[in-house]
């Protein structure tokens, strides 16, 4: 269904779901790089909690009760999540780019795989880092949106 009608089409075959679902998660435990996206898994609950808080912030602020114990830890997590997933995605970018082995798990990927394998592992980590921190960017943009368009509402009531 969700890949009706597009090149990606076969993506939404059941089989061919199933395998890639299984074949990625196991290369990424046997060759030790698991960790490059649990790092970003992480990162990806700190900025659930840290926008979860936000919203309580925003709605508090809305009932014109008091939002700071909220809104205030809100933005630290925000602010300090974002920079750690960025910093990650750096490091894996200089990784990849400067082919340094930052890792000591990818030693076991260059054994497994050789170093067409440690780049690849450190491309995608990468762009996954990239999609991370954009998303997290775009969700602080329709917060401060949110907390703008309430302020609005209060000044002009």
């Amino acid at each position: 269904e969700v890949f009706g009608g597009t090149p990606l089409s076969i993506l939404g075959n059941k089989i061919i779901a199933s395998i890639l679902g299984f074949v990625f998660p196991i290369a990424f435990v046997l060759t030790g790089s698991w960790t490059n996206i649990w790092l970003y898994f992480g990162g990806t609950n700190q900025l659930l909690a840290g926008f979860a808080l936000l919203i309580v912030g925003l709605f508090l602020y809305a009932q014109k009760r008091f939002h700071w114990y909220s809104t205030i830890p809100g933005i630290f997590m925000m602010f300090t999540t974002l920079a750690a997933i960025l910093y990650q995605t750096y490091v894996f970018a200089d990784a990849t780019i400067g082919a340094k082995l930052l890792h000591a798990t990818q030693n076991i990927l260059k054994n497994v795989g050789g170093n067409a394998a440690v780049q690849g592992i450190n491309g995608f980590s990468t762009a996954v880092g990239v999609i991370m921190f954009l998303i997290g960017l775009a969700m602080a943009v329709y917060f401060v949106r949110g907390f703008r368009k309430a302020v609005k509402v209060e000044v002009k009531a």
